[in-house]
Parts: C-alpha cells; sequence; structure tokens
C-alpha cells in the first residue's frame, strides 16, 4: 500500500522508528548526563562542534547551520557559554558584522568531561545492539538520504553530517 509518492507503509513505520530511535538515545545521554551533573547534550553539541572546527572557531552564521540539537535560541545559548568562560566571541576581521565563536580551554575541558558519558550511551544504546556490518549499512542508507536532502539544498543542516566518505559508498 502506497501512502504516497514512494512512501510505502513500511518505509513510513521505517521513518517513524528511526526518529523513535534517535529521540530515545539523545534522551539516555541526557539523562545521564543530568545524572553525572555535566553539560546538557544541547551544550555538548555547540562545543564538539566548535571543537572540530580550525583554532579560529566558526562565525555564529555557520554554528548555528552546524550544530544539531540546538540552532533556535543559539545566540541567547552562547551568550550562557560565554559567561561560562566555555567560549569566547570576537568581531570578524572581515566583516565587522560578524562574530566568531571559539571554545576556551574551559569548554574543551567540559566536553571532555562529558565524553565518557556520551560514550558509553553510544556503545550501551548503540553499538552493543548492531553488528558492524549493520552499522556500516545503517551509515549508507543514512548517508543516501544526507545527500538526497542537501543535493535538494533543504537542510542546512546537513553540512555538518556531510563526510568525505559519502563519496564511497
Amino acid at each position: 500500500m502506497l501512502t504516497g509518492n514512494g512512501l510505502t507503509e513500511e518505509k513510513k513505520v521505517a521513518y517513524m522508528t528511526f526518529l523513535g530511535a534517535h529521540a530515545c538515545i539523545s534522551d539516555a545521554i541526557e539523562t545521564q548526563l543530568k545524572r553525572n551533573k555535566m553539560i546538557p547534550l544541547h551544550v555538548y553539541d555547540v562545543l564538539v562542534t566548535l571543537e572540530m572546527a580550525d583554532e579560529d572557531g566558526l562565525r555564529m552564521s555557520d554554528l548555528a547551520s552546524r550544530v544539531l540539537y540546538s540552532r533556535s535560541g543559539l545566540t541567547r545559548l552562547v551568550d550562557r557559554l560565554e559567561a561560562n568562560g566555555y567560549v569566547t566571541r570576537s568581531r570578524c576581521p572581515e566583516d565587522r558584522r560578524s562574530l566568531w565563536c571559539r571554545l576556551t580551554d574551559e569548554g574543551a575541558r567540559a566536553r571532555e568531561d562529558a565524553w565518557p558519558v556520551v560514550r558509553d550511551c553510544m556503545e550501551k544504546y548503540f553499538a552493543a545492539v548492531i553488528s558492524d556490518d549493520e552499522a556500516t549499512h545503517l551509515k549508507s542508507m543514512m548517508q543516501r538520504v544526507i545527500d538526497a536532502v542537501s543535493d535538494k539544498g533543504a537542510s542546512e543542516a546537513c553540512h555538518k553530517i556531510q563526510t568525505d566518505e559519502s563519496d564511497d559508498d
């Protein structure tokens, strides 16, 4: 039975299951971070995004397009992160209207402190329940989804997720 242009009932259920799995593992990570009195997942996302950037950091607009969990309210979040000493902001020399956001040593430490909790949840709720072959297959399938959305220009979030490996699949 088709429910739309190629959207079979099985694909619809698979999509909803994917969203549910994402919500469940995100909530599990958030719960464990809170239980361990660590930074929340949306803060972890911003800090790891800045850590993956070069030493100059990112323009705020680029940061907004790369974070996965918290694009709305990012300026207010970065205000709090700056007040906590996790990031610094400075004017962009080439464009005085833009701000650069950089990770501080304190921000890197907070991200590093949270990593064992994040890693443990990834291992327990993801890696332990799928094989390496399934992980490879899942990565390939999800990369096709990312590529399809990116090719249509439908999402800035895909920028962060794009990998050099996407051409290999």
